[in-house]
């Protein structure tokens, strides 16, 4: 353990306060250690009134330094209705001050959350949703950072951290979030009952991954055909498809218009193939399998709509929604995932670079390759464009690998993709960026989906569940699955509302009246 580990946990165990005097006032205020006051000796209240008065409006705040928590009571009576997180120094200190009356009121407060600083990350990725709370205020008492250095350089650090995550999260909600909605829509009320499925587990799962090292594996492919079962993204399947290579199985989980070009060339190599799809996947993709009659699965990756649709069914004895883990939200996670839920204890991913390769993004034959001919002329050629979508963002390099460079988005993928081999047992061994992952005992779970889905009746459910929703009685974290379902839709309607439009029950009604729409 570094010499700076041990001086922080140090610091972080030490208790903050050791006594409480009375103000003049006649209310207790903590002493710290050195003696100086958590308030101030005279009138704690008016002190934290003034501060309070300071602060922006909001409906959320982050609050560093509890003590006797008169500023957290002051900031609730200037915003009674707003979530309140509130860290202190550690879980000692936060049994010390019990004994103030003052701290136990707000305890008893199911508006505010109080929590040793060591947990602020994962508080701020519980509880806090930009949607619905709007911008987040954050309050540090000036006298508690002042005594404790540590924790408040601990709490900022975490912050940071969580609010690097949220702001990612929110701008993907924002983006796709009515584009998620509909395509689940449209998916759910033309649902097809999925295909009866059998596994070859005695075989090697390949994941094709798109990533531009899958062209020097393609030989080790074809080689290999009758021991593997290849699972493709599908923007490597389109590349397959071009070379005559048959894919078992395709996963797609984008629900992008452009990601239907994937779908846009199938021929007789797609008989047998099993195509995946995210409740979130484009319709018009799926619409192009059907119609060559090919067995198609519906999974979904964790948006809370599609969960919430799979529970309903699972109520109604249809069975449930598969689930699959995509990791940070990437094709590539997400068919390793059902390759092991479907049992294969041997599974390879080729491709799954996770970063640009001698000056190339993804591999031969990709949509890309047909899209960017097309809009090349002589001033402007196709080199140019896969140019500019190679050097879109800073350019990092990977590891000692010569020509090879990744992003910050990129990292954050094979990151994931890392923590998704841990959690599954599975061993990682690099060869010529082919990696190839054991387990000795898989899991597998049944792969199926719901045998059928009655869009009139989920819809006239989501009507009676929404409209028994109380937005001026909910509390932090514990809000019911038909809202959780709307909050996708709803950041995107965030991003363009009038000020006047944009708190979140208006949000919600908007969401809801569009899933009415579709529907």
């Amino acid at each position: 353990m570094s010499f700076y580990r041990i001086l922080k946990g140090y610091y972080m165990s030490k208790t903050l306060y050791t006594s409480v005097l009375i103000s003049k006032s006649g209310l207790p205020v903590p002493v710290f250690s050195d003696g100086h006051t958590m308030h101030s000796r005279y009138d704690p209240v008016r002190e934290a009134d003034k501060t309070a008065s300071l602060m922006k409006d909001g409906s959320f705040f982050l609050v560093a330094g509890i003590g006797g928590a008169y500023l957290i009571q002051a900031v609730r009576r200037l915003h009674p209705e707003s979530v309140i997180l509130a860290a202190e120094n550690s879980r000692k200190d936060i049994e010390f001050l019990k004994r103030i009356p003052s701290f136990l009121d707000i305890s008893a407060d199911k508006k505010i959350i109080i929590f040793p600083v060591e947990n602020t990350a994962r508080m701020l990725l519980r509880y806090y949703l930009p949607c619905v709370y709007g911008s987040l205020g954050i309050v540090e008492h000036q006298s508690w950072a002042a005594e404790n250095v540590s924790g408040i350089v601990e709490f900022r650090k975490q912050v940071d951290e969580a609010s690097r995550i949220i702001s990612a999260d929110f701008s993907v909600q924002a983006h796709f979030g009515r584009i998620w909605q509909r395509n689940i829509c449209m998916n759910l009320k033309n649902y097809c009952p999925p295909v009866d499925i059998s596994f070859p587990l005695n075989k090697t799962a390949l994941i094709a991954a798109a990533g531009p090292s899958l062209d020097s594996t393609v030989s080790y492919i074809t080689g290999n055909r009758d021991s593997l079962y290849v699972v493709a993204t599908d923007t490597a399947f389109g590349s397959f498809v071009k070379r005559g290579i048959h894919c078992d199985a395709v996963v797609s989980i984008d629900g992008q218009e452009i990601s239907h070009n994937h779908f846009m060339e199938l021929d007789d190599t797609v008989s047998g193939t099993l195509f995946v799809f995210d409740l979130c996947a484009n319709p018009a993709a799926v619409r192009a399998v059907r119609k060559r009659g090919c067995g198609i699965l519906f999974v979904h990756t964790g948006h809370p709509l599609s969960q919430y649709a799979s529970q309903y069914s699972e109520r109604l004895g249809n069975g449930a929604f598969m689930q699959l883990d995509s990791g940070a939200g990437t094709v590539t996670i997400a068919a390793a995932d059902f390759a092991a839920k479907a049992g294969f204890s041997n599974i390879a991913a080729a491709g799954a670079d996770f970063s640009y390769l001698n000056g190339k993004s993804y591999m031969k034959g990709t949509y890309l390759d047909a899209l960017y001919n097309t809009e090349s002329c002589r001033i402007f050629p196709c080199e140019t464009a896969f140019d500019r979508l190679l050097f879109r963002t800073q350019l990092i390099p990977y590891k000692d690998y010569a020509g090879r460079f990744t992003t910050a988005v990129l990292q954050s993928y094979d990151a994931a993709f890392e923590n998704w081999a841990d959690s599954n047992n599975l061993r990682k061994d690099e060869r010529d960026f082919l990696k190839f992952c054991r387990t000795e005992h898989p899991e597998s779970s049944p792969v199926s989906s719901a045998k059928s889905f009655d869009i009139s009746s989920f819809t006239k459910q989501l009507k009676s569940d929404f409209s028994s929703v109380d937005f001026s009685s909910l509390l932090p974290g514990e809000f019911p699955p038909v809202l959780l379902s709307l909050i996708p839709a709803a950041a995107s309607f965030r991003i363009n509302a009038p000020e006047k439009d944009s708190n979140f029950e208006a949000l919600a009604n908007l969401a809801y009246s569009e899933i009415l729409r579709y529907n």
